[in-house]
């Protein structure tokens, strides 16, 4: 049994400080504030002088009261405080990291473009311009070219007449010009202006230091192009979130092609669901009450839309028309389920921004926040093992590879592994393919290479035989 994980370990401790909130000490500090208001008006309008000090003592026991009240509510959220920070000393204990291998110092590139990716496409706009903006302006202007190397002088002692390199290689050693045959250096050509960090061209110079990828590799036009594209994402997720399905619609009208070489079935779920929406009409929609809303309204849209889905969704498109036949009655009827739409806005939602990213040549999720929060989950396991090896005085000689399994959430497995059931170990190398055999079983390609026979095989498995050439590389 692995070591448990620690982000599930705090789960409950998240939830208990997330229920422990001000809110009660809020409405009970407004509360203790209306007793003293009203007990400010009574002795403003009291005619009498020892009805000001009845006053006073009557809102003695209601104000103690309430500063009690007070005091709780705050001890119950510094409780839920104290817990939660213990929580976190427990399950991440406070070590000194390594620090004689930085796999980044070569790659702060790669990282700060991840930054900018991060920043944009979680709608931080002014964040990222300022980020790139800044990246540009501390950009090392480029050196001065590197002259080319003068002619490696040869010993006078050498006859000059051994070869015609030799010859060519004692004249340069007199100071007498190369001849013909000998093409002189070639004299570097002007460095290229500083611009050219930003714009993205590139020079044939050779300069001191390597020049660096353009905006962090994102060209200028590209981060504007993906401010443009992400705030209409945003935009169409909060018309999303209203319950207003025409934005969406649109477009993936104006992208059909491309969802449809996804084989992506987006635009067919948001006419649905809007089928659904009108259906249930102004009560509940809130659209206005006319002919384009209601039980008449989604017959209408049912009738524009609908048509261009009958070959792949012939089945659903009839169940959702005859499901206006119940409607009097829909909550007996087996449609009931089928025109529920709260659930599925958040579906469509998540599906519209899954494929927004994919026609941008994004993943859906930030691959800055799956690796901080990979990283998290794997960093108390590497630092034990750390700990066990330094113990033990041994080191880490796996390359490429972790030692451990590290226990990742589903939705952060992108690719199966498979493992050889003959070498033992994961198969992740293209050159190296699983193999399934004529007889079922499936084993490396470099382990069927060690158990054939010239064209011939044997199954380790079992008593089969057959061609190697009928063995089917499986795709991962």
């Amino acid at each position: 049994m692995g070591d448990p994980n620690p982000m599930a370990a705090l789960e409950v401790d998240m939830a208990r400080f997330r229920r422990a909130s001000l809110h009660s000490a809020v409405r009970d500090v407004e509360e203790v504030l209306d007793l003293l208001v009203q007990a400010r008006e009574q002795i403003a309008n009291a005619p009498e002088s020892h009805r000001a000090s009845l006053t006073m003592t009557k809102l003695q026991n209601p104000v103690m009261a309430g500063f009690d009240t007070i005091n709780n509510d705050l001890k119950e959220v510094s409780k839920a405080q104290k817990a939660y920070g213990r929580a976190l000393d427990k399950n991440f204990p406070e070590h000194e990291l390594p620090t004689e291998h930085n796999n980044l110092h070569e790659k702060w590139g790669l990282v700060n473009r991840a930054l900018a990716l991060h920043l944009l496409r979680e709608g931080h706009f002014e964040a990222a311009s300022t980020f790139l903006g800044e990246y540009d302006n501390n950009l090392p202007p480029p050196g001065p070219p590197t002259p080319a190397p003068p002619p490696i002088p040869t010993p006078a002692s050498k006859p000059a007449s051994a070869s015609p390199s030799n010859s060519a290689s004692a004249s340069a050693s007199a100071s007498v010009p190369a001849p013909a045959s000998v093409p002189a250096p070639v004299p570097a050509p002007a460095p290229a202006p500083a611009s050219a960090s930003v714009s993205g061209s590139t020079s044939s110079s050779s300069i001191s230091a390597p020049p660096l990828p353009p905006t962090l590799g994102l060209h200028p036009e590209r981060a504007r192009e993906l401010e443009v594209r992400f705030k209409d994402m945003y935009r169409i997720q909060g018309e999303l979130k209203r319950r207003n399905l025409e934005p969406a619609i649109q477009w993936a009208r104006a992208n059909h092609a491309e969802l449809a070489s996804r084989g992506s079935h987006l635009e067919y779920e948001l006419t649905k669901l809007q089928f659904m929406w009108l259906y249930k009409g102004a009560q509940v929609n809130g659209l206005p009450d006319d002919e384009h809303n209601g039980r008449v309204g989604a017959l209408r849209h049912a009738q524009a839309h609908f048509p261009a889905f009958r070959a792949t969704h012939r089945l659903e498109i009839q169940r959702l028309i005859t499901s206006l036949l119940y409607a009097s009655n829909l909550p007996a009827s087996p449609y009931d389920v089928l025109l529920a739409p709260a659930p599925l806005f958040d579906e469509v939602t998540a599906s519209f921004t899954r494929e927004f990213c994919a026609l941008v040549n994004l993943s859906a999720e930030s691959p800055l926040y799956v690796a901080a929060t990979a990283g998290a989950i794997a960093l108390p396991r590497l630092i034990k093992y750390r700990a066990y090896m330094k113990a033990k005085r041994t080191e880490w000689t796996t390359e490429n590879e972790l030692a451990f399994e590290t226990p990742l959430p589903r939705a952060m497995m992108y690719h199966p592994i498979f493992v050889c059931p003959v070498s033992k170990e994961p198969i992740m190398d293209p050159r190296n393919p699983p193999m399934m055999l004529a007889c079922g079983h499936v084993i490396c390609n470099d382990s069927l290479n060690k158990i054939r026979r010239s064209t011939r095989y044997k199954c380790p498995y079992c008593p089969a035989e057959g061609l190697v050439s009928e063995t089917l590389v499986i795709k991962l």
